[in-house]
């Protein structure tokens, strides 16, 4: 009983190891950052690059000093001209909404904050971006997370299973199969689907439905379990399975 429960925790702390690193390299991670705009003021930012509202987009400046000015540059994808928006400022806040653009909309700004006599430009480099999608219920979320994690545990902990006594690897290996099933064919589809707003509308391609990830996931996991019910070398295709998941987890599409 105690080794089942240390190897379950090793499990969970591998996933949640590999998912803080997908998270925090992955393109979606928010752009942020701290500018010096001179005389000790200093203005900070984060902008996502997916936002999902159908409300527009808040894009918010904190500062340690009042008084500064800054003006919101905006374009959607298709548009050549840009429009601006003159943030306001309340208690060392900048804030300003870009308007509710259609699902998939790609939105390009820049912002020209001004302190006395001088222009910032942020971000510094390049123009911000970010994508508009529909918000997504909770409850879509919740399972959309949860079965793509107990999947991911799950082939982990198979693959730890080989250090028990009495191992249970296929038991295990149809639980995960089960859990990236549910991950790819219900709660990833009907979130993509919520999201570019196709449920209700006909003739949306299942490549917008489907993604890289969540295919590679069941597809590994129905090949592990073929190979662990049909092959002798369980310990192999279970470690491999477990790494196959985790790699694709850490940089397919979705």
């Amino acid at each position: 009983m105690k080794q089942s429960i240390i190897l379950w925790i090793s499990a969970i702390i591998i996933v949640f190891v590999v998912s803080f690193a997908q998270h925090i390299s992955s393109n979606e991670f928010p752009l942020s950052g701290t500018v010096d705009v001179g005389g000790g003021n200093k203005v900070s930012f984060s902008f996502d690059k997916i936002a999902h509202t159908k409300n527009g987009y808040p894009v918010l400046l904190v500062s340690d000093s009042a008084g500064l000015q800054a003006v919101l540059f905006w374009k959607n994808e298709i548009e050549s001209s840009w429009r601006s928006i003159t943030m306001k400022d309340s208690l060392n806040f900048l804030s300003a909404i870009i308007p509710q653009q259609l699902p998939r909309s790609k939105v390009e700004f820049r912002i020209h904050l001004k302190n006395k006599n001088t222009t910032f430009l942020l971000p510094v480099k390049n123009n911000a971006s970010f994508t508009f999608l529909k918000p997504i219920p909770d409850e879509i979320n919740q399972f959309y997370f949860i079965t793509l994690f107990a999947g991911l545990i799950l082939a982990v902990r198979t693959a730890l299973e080989s250090f028990s006594g009495r191992p249970k690897t296929k038991k295990l290996t149809v639980f995960a199969s089960i859990a990236f099933f549910s991950y790819t064919f219900v709660f990833s589809t009907v979130k993509k689907g919520v999201e570019i707003g196709a449920i209700g509308n006909g003739g949306i391609p299942l490549s917008d439905i489907f993604d890289q990830r969540s295919i590679l996931l069941f597809s590994v996991s129905i090949l592990t379990l073929i190979l662990i019910f049909n092959t002798k070398n369980s310990k192999l295709w279970t470690a491999l399975g477990a790494i196959s998941a985790l790699v694709i987890f850490l940089f397919a599409k979705y």
